[in-house]
């Protein structure tokens, strides 16, 4: 019984020690009026990222040191473009209270431009070869999401979610007359 008791005991530990894996990082872009806002998680490696970015930040950098290298940072590894190929200027961040676990960072960057169409994001990928970077976009009521990887670091939005009904329009009418011809030679 004993044996049963700490068996038990082990398995609750172990998985209330669960971590977030340290090679993935989540990614909300919404678009504002003139404004792309992008929710960050980044797990407890963006440390090692920043410092590898800027190993000037080693063991004695202060808290303006890491929010410079990380703005410098976002600057080079998160390029939003429009249709026409317009980069979006990067304006800010804010760091969010973390409200899940205290080994993830939440930020929200903000970026200026309208139209969001091309992004690329190489987060991360200086320090992890199979970092894994999720980008949620939610536009009108449908949410779509894509992955970045060291082999595929951006995506293209569908400027519509909407489906266009003049082709399907085009496609019905011969089949209702090729219906309505079949029907009347029989």
């Amino acid at each position: 019984m004993r044996t049963v008791l700490l068996f038990c005991f082990f398995c609750l530990c172990s998985s209330l020690g669960h971590t977030h894996e340290t090679n993935e990082a989540f990614f909300t872009y919404i678009q504002k009026e003139n404004t792309v806002e992008i929710e960050v998680e980044f797990p407890w490696t963006m440390r090692n990222a920043l410092i590898e970015f800027n190993p000037l930040l080693g063991n004695t950098a202060t808290k303006i040191e890491f929010e410079n290298t990380f703005s410098r940072y976002i600057i080079e590894n998160i390029i939003l473009k429009d249709k026409n190929g317009k980069l979006f200027q990067y304006q800010e961040f804010r760091e969010l209270e973390t409200t899940g676990h205290s080994h993830q960072n939440s930020y929200l960057l903000i970026f200026k431009g309208t139209n969001l169409f091309e992004v690329t994001n190489t987060t991360m990928f200086n320090v992890n070869d199979n970092q894994v970077n999720y980008n949620s976009i939610a536009i009108n009521s449908s949410e779509t999401t894509f992955k970045t990887k060291k082999n595929s670091n951006q995506f293209y939005i569908n400027e519509s979610t909407t489906t266009n009904y003049g082709y399907f329009l085009l496609l019905i009418i011969p089949l209702i007359y090729g219906i309505n011809y079949f029907n009347k030679s029989v």
